[in-house]
């Protein structure tokens, strides 16, 4: 099942998205936790994204699958009276998809009783090997991938990198080479918000939307950039400041709600991407 399709993948790299505070670390090339590695043992050969192609030109639909452990619940409700906090991955996928120009069916769950309850795993910390053993519950393949398939995991506990350290400022993980995005819901519950300001939430969902964007092939892991706008000092990661795939959009606490307030202005919007137009326009020529 999933070993098997990220055993014959090309290149096994988790990229990740960090929450930075006082007491947390960096998140970017600079930092020699990024990117992460699976083990060689766990991984002996590496995966070539050959999911892609027939999910952004053949694929008649796209899926979000969402799993989550008993008190890691996802995020769920309104944003406004008529905006679900699910919505604004739904509309972040609609404006990548749009891009083909080619009628996708988008399927999100909007609420608990769509997505699915797994049986506690009672780990404090996850490394490369438990996160493959994750994607066997859920019964992911490759063969689904290629379908539009994807998987958005919540769990209880934080990353643990190939040094063994516990990292508690990792939010989330995409699988490379698979469509699966691990969400470590401790360290977004960190976020400090309130019911009126929803931060949190607007952060969990842009943690997605970016993880989400890794598992798409973005930026030029898989789909080529086509303009100079990887900024790859900091790995697959954007250089425009205003796209949810720049790096330091998606690092530290500050920057991360500094991101969420910024777009509380345009996320009512219903044409707004999180995606620069670059990232867009990589999809498009793909």
């Amino acid at each position: 099942m999933c070993l098997k399709a990220v055993y014959g993948a090309k290149n096994c790299t988790i990229y990740i998205l960090c929450l930075i505070c006082a007491l947390f670390w960096g998140c970017s090339s600079k930092n020699p936790d990024t990117p992460v590695h699976f083990y060689k043992e766990v991984t002996p050969t590496i995966a070539d994204f050959s999911y892609l192609e027939p999910v952004l030109k053949e694929a008649q639909k796209i899926n979000v699958n969402v799993f989550y452990e008993p008190n890691a619940q996802p995020a769920i409700g309104n944003l406004e009276p008529d905006l679900k906090v699910w919505d604004l991955l739904d509309r972040n996928i609609t404006s990548l998809m749009s891009q083909r120009k080619r009628s996708i069916e988008i399927n999100v769950p909007k609420t608990l009783a769509e997505m699915t309850r797994m049986s506690p795993k009672s780990k404090q910390a996850w490394s490369n090997k438990d996160l493959l053993e994750l994607s066997n519950t859920i019964d992911y393949s490759l063969e689904s991938a290629k379908k539009g398939e994807f998987y958005i995991v919540f769990v209880r506990g934080y990353f643990k990198d190939n040094a063994g350290h516990m990292r508690k400022s990792v939010a989330g993980v995409n699988l490379t080479g698979t469509t699966i995005v691990v969400i470590f819901k401790q360290v977004i519950k960190k976020i400090r918000s309130t019911p009126s300001s929803n931060t949190r939430s607007i952060v969990e969902q842009a943690t997605i939307v970016h993880e989400l964007g890794h598992a798409m092939g973005l930026v030029n892991t898989g789909v080529p950039a086509v303009t100079d706008h990887h900024d790859s000092v900091n790995g697959a990661h954007c250089k425009n400041a205003d796209c949810v795939m720049y790096w330091l959009n998606n690092e530290g606490e500050n920057n991360l709600t500094e991101f969420a307030d910024r777009i509380k202005d345009k996320y009512l919007d219903p044409n707004y991407s999180m995606f620069g137009q670059a990232c867009l326009h990589d999809i498009e020529m793909f």
